[in-house]
């Protein structure tokens, strides 16, 4: 019999769907995680791009006579050929000067697209309502002007068949009216007849139009929404299962730089690829001494520890930059032409705070990404913000009523874990508990030491061995029976406790123990045998 043939558990993260995480065996489903994350969050994907989030916040996305409302006298008729081939994309006839069809939004951070095709009119005029406008001619495909405030970004994208992907981004602090216009020409509206072809608006957060997403009644979400477990593979070619703690990210704008209030700095919109493989980063180039961008200032609180982060490259110039804390303590960073993350850490001495990246010298240019600010000692998973700060809660994985997938008085866990250096006051790889702190066996560690092998029994603490270990990939392995624990790590023995009691346990949770004693790391696998395995067994399953 294989090794594998006498586990009990098997759970390799590859598998999951909302509030799920599978596991191999059982095949039957007992052996499946419930997975609770009262949030969206961000993981980073197999092809090494930050993944979040998506959304589409317009109702009736592509009906547009339902929900849209008309100003003058404005028509859509349905059944129309569309860009995609079928015949669902509408036309969009106005019979009074001015008319739009529009939907009242709210504030923040947006992009607003839809696609376009002429029809007896050439343009389309997209606006939010007293803030950005901009047109778009759908004869030549490329952009007219714009109205108002000029838009952060706009686009226009040939899909085919004299279709167009048109988009509009904008920030404003109030909400108002989105608006689309059949145009006479570049700056006009004031045609009291004619006709374009439109199909598929989409409203989303951000700097960028994410793909499509339909709606009906409600908006949709898509990508790592609430309880979705995150499969990371940072630093790994094979995913793990993050698991992390309630965390804030104090900026109000992770991603608009030019909110944060500069000094003498040349911004603007890049059009190379951010850390997640589209083009909302900005440049930065150093054409003033003191050229700085950063968070602006914010109230931070005395004797509070704040970690600030973001993603910087180098374009050309110095392999340095300049980053700084929250008291404007200065610190030296090497980068190169590939994004690196980079953090500061600090305790507040004053009420006033900021975090900014400098360009040392005239000529040099970067490029940053994804500005975060959180009351932590250490930097968590990048949490993106469009006009508010914005807590992802913390992940929590467990497996109710285990008793039989759970050795009772003999047996061996396996797990397997990545795991970073950090400050931490307790933080468990996985437990089996009762539902208390009373009785239990565990993989922990507090503070900023080593991980533990931790057993209590009856709120006493039977056995307590030390693995050697704070960071990096390993496999660890208990092997467990009455006055009979064995610890092994990465194929050896570390350590061994002949008069150990063993609890019972009913409940497996990853990355906790019964509460706010989060891993803030990825498991990469946990095995469960109801059997003592031999020595022999522990070195081959815990040999990297």
């Amino acid at each position: 019999m294989s090794t594998y043939d006498k586990a009990s558990l098997v759970l390799i993260p590859s598998g999951t769907k909302e509030g799920i995480v599978f596991s191999q065996k059982p095949t039957n489903g007992d052996g499946d995680f419930t997975f609770t994350r009262a949030s969206s969050a961000t993981r980073v994907n197999s092809d090494g791009l930050i993944e979040k989030e998506t959304q589409n916040l317009l109702l009736q996305s592509n009906t547009f006579d339902t929900t849209w409302i008309a100003s003058g006298t404005i028509s859509a008729t349905s059944g129309q050929s569309g860009y995609d081939g079928n015949s669902d994309a509408w036309l969009l006839t106005k019979s009074t000067a001015y008319a739009y069809t529009y939907q009242n939004v709210s504030s923040g951070l947006r992009t607003i697209s839809v696609y376009a095709k002429a029809g007896s009119l050439n343009w389309l005029y997209i606006l939010k309502g007293g803030n950005s406008g901009q047109y778009f001619n759908l004869a030549s495909g490329v952009l007219g002007g714009s109205a108002g405030a000029s838009p952060i970004d706009a686009n226009i994208t040939s899909v085919g068949g004299g279709w167009y992907r048109c988009s509009l981004t904008y920030i404003d602090g109030f909400s108002g009216s989105l608006r689309i216009y059949p145009a006479d020409g570049d700056g006009d509206v004031s045609g009291t007849s004619g006709s374009i072809y439109i199909q598929d608006a989409q409203l989303n957060q951000g700097l960028v139009a994410d793909s499509y997403l339909e709606t009906t009644t409600t908006a949709v979400y898509g990508g790592i929404t609430d309880n979705i477990p995150r499969l990371d593979y940072t630093d790994a070619s094979c995913p793990s299962l993050k698991l992390e703690p309630q965390r804030t990210n104090l900026v109000t704008n992770s991603e608009y730089v030019l909110d944060y209030g500069q000094n003498t700095a040349d911004i603007t919109l890049s059009t190379n690829l951010s850390p997640e493989g589209v083009k909302n980063c900005w440049r930065v180039e150093g054409t003033a001494s003191g050229l700085r961008v950063g968070i602006a200032t914010f109230s931070a609180v005395t004797g509070q520890t704040y970690t600030g982060s973001v993603y910087v490259r180098k374009i050309s110039g110095s392999d340095t930059a300049t980053i700084t804390d929250i008291d404007n303590n200065s610190q030296t960073i090497n980068i190169t032409t590939e994004w690196q993350r980079f953090s500061v850490t600090k305790t507040a001495v004053d009420y006033i705070g900021r975090v900014y990246v400098l360009v040392d010298n005239i000529g040099d240019v970067i490029e940053v990404y994804g500005f975060q600010l959180e009351e932590s000692s250490y930097p968590t998973s990048y949490i993106p913000t469009y006009g508010a700060s914005v807590t992802f809660a913390s992940d929590g994985c467990e497996k109710t009523s285990a008793s039989d997938l759970i050795g009772q008085t003999e047996g061996t866990i396996l797990c397997e874990i990545n795991v970073s250096t950090k400050v931490l006051p307790s933080s468990w790889a996985f437990s089996l508990n009762d539902g208390t702190t009373s009785n239990y066996i565990g993989l922990r560690r507090s503070g900023s030491s080593n991980f533990f092998t931790h057993i209590n029994v009856s709120g006493t603490t039977s056995a307590l061995i030390d693995t050697g270990i704070n960071n990096g990939i390993h496999k660890i392995a208990i092997a467990y029976a009455s006055n009979d624990i064995q610890v092994y790590v990465d194929g050896s023995s570390v350590g061994t406790d002949t008069s150990s009691g063993i609890p019972s346990t009913s409940i497996i949770e990853l990355g906790d123990l019964v509460s706010n004693r989060y891993l803030d790391d990825s498991v990469k696998q946990f095995i469960l045998f109801k059997t003592r395995l031999s020595n022999e067994e522990l070195a081959d399953l815990t040999t990297i």
